[in-house]
């Protein structure tokens, strides 16, 4: 399964997702995050597309190894319409899942035989078993109640 995933919307479209507030600094989260989840996944492949307009903005960082490929759009050719001619180009379109907000790439790449999956819901895939679950294992555990402090009192003799 591939999936092709329409950089700039899913970047404006999720502010909740990303800890950074510029464009350049999200681009790479979404990419470390994309990465992060496809070393977890090996029977999957990503492709990030954007923007010309923020070619040379990103380093991946590599993950076992494992990174998804991000492409930068030519001027003539927006990354939408390249998400677009690249579904209609493929082999075996069924294979891949457009990850957009952007109605006209949804209906177009389903139209080619695309799957399509919103942003929104990629950002929760890709959120758990990483920031989610690190969050959780960082969290101390709560603080003891009155009656359990006063049970190992007397469990040690401490009263």
């Amino acid at each position: 399964m591939k999936y092709l995933i329409d950089g700039h919307n899913f970047i404006f479209t999720q502010d909740n997702f990303f800890l950074q507030p510029h464009e350049r600094g999200r681009v790479a989260e979404l990419v470390n995050a994309v990465d992060a989840y496809i070393a977890r996944h090996p029977s999957i492949n990503a492709e990030i597309v954007l923007d010309s307009s923020v070619k040379g903005t990103v380093t991946n960082k590599r993950v076992k190894g494992r990174c998804a490929k991000v492409t930068y759009a030519t001027r003539a050719r927006d990354a939408d319409q390249y998400i677009i001619l690249m579904v209609q180009k493929a082999e075996n379109p069924r294979q891949i899942t457009v990850v957009s907000s952007d109605k006209e790439v949804i209906r177009a790449c389903r139209q080619a035989g695309a799957q399509t999956m919103s942003c929104e819901r990629f950002a929760k895939l890709i959120s758990l078993g990483s920031k989610t679950a690190e969050t959780e294992a960082e969290k101390p555990p709560p603080p003891s109640s009155k009656e359990e402090i006063e049970e190992w009192k007397k469990f040690f003799n401490l009263e």
